[in-house]
């Protein structure tokens, strides 16, 4: 009997709870032909004041914790904001953090409305980290899609943000009008090479009410189909976890307004968990092969229990093949699989 050890390549994960508070499309120069924040979000679209308003709520409710949690602005452009704005909302939450009650400030913005007195300016009001929505690093893909800016803005961004001591986040959205295959990998090298702190992926879905759902019925954009980008995402996100790059979401979030208005392109409910599916189950298959095709016993760590079958176990009858079922696969307290053979 020989024993095989390896581990997971995902880097390993910090534990932090992260409270998002959204602000659809406020900042925003216009909408972009993909864009429905407040499907997305689950956010009813506000005015500024009531967003203020609501942001007061909000922190009263987390005065009294008493473990740390990091705040997050998403949606619109917080950068696209008035400075008056931007100043009113961070000296809402900049008490807290000296407080200790948030740890960090976090905000998603706009290549295009970052300049070095920007960052200086929410630098010194609190903001750790800055999310840029970059989509891609394609030209051509940035122009269809409407975004107005193009890769070397894309990039001038990127650098600014790390150059002035904040954390750099990087949103790419898979899948947009002219997209290919070599993109996507492209994109994946341009982001590897930025070294962010963090990656959010999400692949684009066709909803209601969008330029986009209008291309689609007149058949002037084909969406990814969803078996297909869950194995190019999934290329991609083993890529920046060998490079010590988390990804922290893949798939947008669950909402039930997002559900509703899905028109077309690779949506499930549990679309982050298939593509961490698809890979562990790659890996493990690769390990198959290493061995002669003679496993014995699977040893995995408990945390990836849910990953194993996949959604809807639809991984189950590919292990079975293997030889590998619910008797033989062992699950331990532990941070490496090992294979026995």
């Amino acid at each position: 009997m020989r024993i095989l050890s390896f581990s997971h390549p995902e880097p390993e994960k910090k534990n932090k709870t992260i409270v998002p508070f959204f602000i659809p499309f406020l900042g925003c120069p216009g909408k972009c032909v993909y864009c429905a924040q407040n499907i997305q979000t689950g956010t009813k679209i506000k005015t500024i004041e009531k967003t203020f308003e609501d942001l007061k709520k909000l922190l009263k409710t987390l005065k009294n914790r008493t473990n740390p949690v990091e705040l997050a602005f998403y949606g619109g452009t917080f950068t696209g904001l008035s400075k008056k704005w931007i100043e009113r909302f961070l000296n809402l939450t900049l008490p807290l953090k000296k407080q200790g009650i948030l740890s960090r400030i976090r905000c998603s913005t706009r290549p295009d409305y970052i300049d070095h007195e920007i960052l200086i300016t929410i630098k010194k009001l609190g903001i750790d980290l800055v999310e840029l929505g970059i989509q891609s690093f394609d030209d051509s893909i940035l122009m269809l899609s409407g975004r107005g800016y193009n890769q070397e803005t894309a990039l001038k961004a990127c650098y600014l943000i790390k150059e002035t001591g904040l954390d750099l986040g990087i949103q790419l959205l898979p899948g947009l009008p002219g997209f290919t295959s070599q993109i996507w990998m492209n994109d994946i090298k341009q982001t590897i090479k930025l070294k962010p702190a963090m990656v959010r992926i999400y692949p684009c879905i066709v909803l209601k009410g969008t330029v986009l759902e209008k291309k689609f019925l007149k058949k002037d954009y084909e969406p990814l189909d969803l078996h297909r980008s869950i194995k190019l995402i999934a290329r991609g996100v083993v890529r920046l976890w060998r490079n010590n790059i988390p990804v922290i979401r893949i798939g947008l979030h669950n909402e039930f307004s997002l559900e509703k208005n899905v028109v077309a392109g690779p949506w499930s409910p549990a679309y982050g968990s298939m593509v961490r599916s698809f890979i562990l189950y790659k890996i493990i298959f690769t390990y198959f092969i290493l061995t002669n095709r003679s496993i014995k016993k699977l040893y995995i760590p408990k945390k990836y229990q849910g990953e194993l079958f996949g959604y809807k176990k639809m991984y189950k009858d590919k292990y079975k093949k293997m030889g590998l079922n619910p008797e033989n696969i062992i699950l331990q307290d532990t941070t490496s699989f090992k294979i026995e053979y």
